[in-house]
C-alpha cells in the first residue's frame, strides 16, 4: 500500500493530538478538543481510554473529499461551498454518522443557492429525499418554469428517479396540476392578464399576481408546495408593462 498523504491546510499541522485516516489513505491532523465540541461522536471516542501503545491515527470510512468539507465546519473557518447535490449527500451522510448538526442547516442554503432551470426537479428530489420541506417547496415552485405549453409534467433523468419515490413525483404533478388551475382562474380575474402572451406559463401568472399583492390567498391554494416561497424572479411583471395600454391594478 502506498504511504499515506498529507491533507492540505490547515489539517497538515504538526502539533495537534491525532489523525483521522481517509478510505483513499488522506491523513488529516487535527485537535481533539475542535472535534469534541462539534460532534459528541468523536467526543465519545476521544475520551474512551486506550492502551499506552494505542496509535494516534484513526481509521475512517470516508473518503477525503468528504472529510475535508466536513472538518471545514468543524474548525474556526468560513464554511465551505458545497459544489454539488452529489458532494451534499456525502457531506449529509457523514455529518448524521458523526452527529455534527451544524452542517445541515449550511447544506440547505447552498442547496438553495445553487437552484436552477437546470436542476430544479433534482433539487426537489433531493430535498424530499431528505426531507426538506421548505426547500421541496422552493425547487417545486422552481419547476413550473420548465412546463412547455401544451404539455403536462416535467422530464426526468435517470438521476431524478433515483433521488425521489414514486409519491414524490405524484405530489410533484398534482401540485404542478393545481398551479395551472390556479393560473387558470387568475387570468380570468384579472384584467391585466388580458396584455399577457398567449403561452404565458402559470409560474409567471403566480409570480405577477404574488408581486402586485392581489388576494394573496389565490396563491396559497396551489398547494402545499408553493406556499410562502418567495422568487425574485419578474418575468411577468416585465412582459405586462412593456405592452402599451396595460392596466396597472
Amino acid at each position: 500500500m502506498d504511504s499515506p498523504r498529507t491533507a492540505n491546510a490547515p489539517f497538515d499541522a504538526t502539533d495537534t493530538d491525532i489523525v483521522l485516516r481517509t478510505s483513499d489513505n488522506v491523513d488529516f491532523h487535527v485537535f481533539k478538543i475542535i472535534l469534541s465540541l462539534a460532534s459528541p461522536v468523536f467526543k465519545d471516542m476521544f475520551t474512551i481510554p486506550q492502551p499506552s501503545s494505542h496509535s494516534d491515527v484513526v481509521h475512517i470510512s470516508e473518503d477525503s473529499s468528504t472529510i475535508e468539507i466536513l472538518l471545514l465546519f468543524c474548525y474556526p473557518v468560513v464554511n465551505p461551498l458545497i459544489k454539488d447535490l452529489e458532494e451534499a449527500g456525502h457531506l449529509l451522510e457523514a455529518a448524521r454518522k458523526y452527529d455534527i448538526a451544524a452542517v445541515s442547516s449550511s447544506v440547505k442554503t447552498n442547496i438553495i443557492s445553487m437552484l436552477d432551470d437546470n436542476n430544479a426537479v433534482s433539487v426537489y428530489g433531493f430535498a424530499c429525499q431528505h426531507n426538506w420541506q421548505a426547500e421541496a417547496q422552493a425547487a417545486a415552485f422552481r419547476t413550473l418554469q420548465l412546463i412547455t405549453p401544451g404539455h403536462t409534467g416535467v422530464s426526468l433523468s435517470a438521476e431524478d428517479l433515483n433521488m425521489m419515490t414514486t409519491a414524490d413525483y405524484h405530489r410533484l404533478l398534482v401540485y404542478h396540476d393545481r398551479c395551472g388551475k390556479e393560473a387558470a382562474n387568475l387570468g380570468k380575474q384579472l384584467d391585466c392578464c388580458k396584455c399577457l402572451a398567449p403561452n404565458a406559463r402559470p409560474y409567471h401568472l403566480l409570480q405577477y399576481s404574488r408581486m402586485q399583492s392581489y388576494d394573496t390567498g389565490h396563491y396559497k391554494r396551489v398547494g402545499f408546495i408553493a406556499k410562502n416561497v418567495h422568487i425574485k424572479t419578474a418575468t411577468a411583471h416585465h412582459q405586462v408593462n412593456s405592452r402599451p395600454g396595460c392596466k396597472r391594478l
